[in-house]
């Protein structure tokens, strides 16, 4: 659904599945960066990395979780945005669309 989306609104897409590695968000410095709380490295700690690196800081982060605590978590992370899991593409394409 995230390769999709971007399709879409023709944007490039970088996806990991298992472990996003922040170095290589680093090196990319991508336009939006979409990740799951429930990484193998927690996606709160890759997202706190980006928003405290003033490298980095600019670039929208949308966490996703289907943890009832997301708001929170997303907040503690300094996420721009978070979405519930199941996405709804309607929603995530509202997300996107507000930092892209």
């Amino acid at each position: 659904m995230l390769n999709y989306s971007a399709y879409l609104l023709k944007h490039d897409v970088y996806s990991s599945i298992g472990e996003m590695d922040y170095d290589e968000i680093k090196m990319l410095l991508p336009d939006l960066v979409i990740i799951d709380y429930w990484l193998n490295v927690w996606g709160g700690d890759i997202c706190s990395k980006i928003k405290s690196n003033p490298a980095t800081n600019s670039t929208p982060v949308i966490m996703l979780s289907s943890c009832q605590e997301i708001k929170k978590i997303s907040k503690e992370n300094c996420a721009n945005a978070y979405l519930t899991l199941p996405l709804n593409a309607f929603d995530l394409d509202n997300a996107i669309n507000r930092f892209v």
